[in-house]
């Protein structure tokens, strides 16, 4: 069962962000697929390593496309970027030492991270491609 389902509430109006948000719901989904795995299983490793490349990917072409555009608030907007990749890494050096609660504790992290931030941060900047006619 899906943890999230992609809505078109979640849509910043910008197709190419629209597919990049699709894929990393779909990660997140099959991480929680997974979840029930160790912590020491390889396809635990694979689905974080994955996770943190496309998101990674994703953020870069998101701030690439924020600040082409001259986004008023490109600064905050980048921080909370930062903030997640410190995150994230964090996550990355706690499943080399195979900690059992890591893979849950992950799951939340990034469910209720990416929901908040597509749903407020980047909703923040919809009106501004709208209004720019960048789809």
């Amino acid at each position: 069962m899906d943890i999230i389902t992609w809505s078109d509430e979640y849509s910043v109006g910008v197709s190419e962000l629209d597919n990049q948000h699709k894929k990393i719901i779909a990660l997140i989904n099959e991480l929680n697929a997974s979840r029930e795995i160790s912590s020491r299983s390889e396809k635990l490793h694979n689905i974080l390593g994955r996770i943190i490349i496309y998101a990674q990917n994703h953020l870069d072409y998101e701030e690439n496309l924020l600040r082409k555009n001259a986004y008023p608030d490109f600064e905050n907007h980048l921080r909370k970027h930062q903030d997640y990749k410190l995150k994230v890494s964090d996550f990355a050096v706690d499943i080399l030492e195979y900690r059992e609660d890591l893979p849950e504790k992950l799951l939340n992290y990034l469910n209720q991270w990416w929901m908040d931030h597509i749903l407020k941060e980047d909703m923040q900047y919809k009106p501004f491609f709208e209004e720019k006619g960048i789809t």
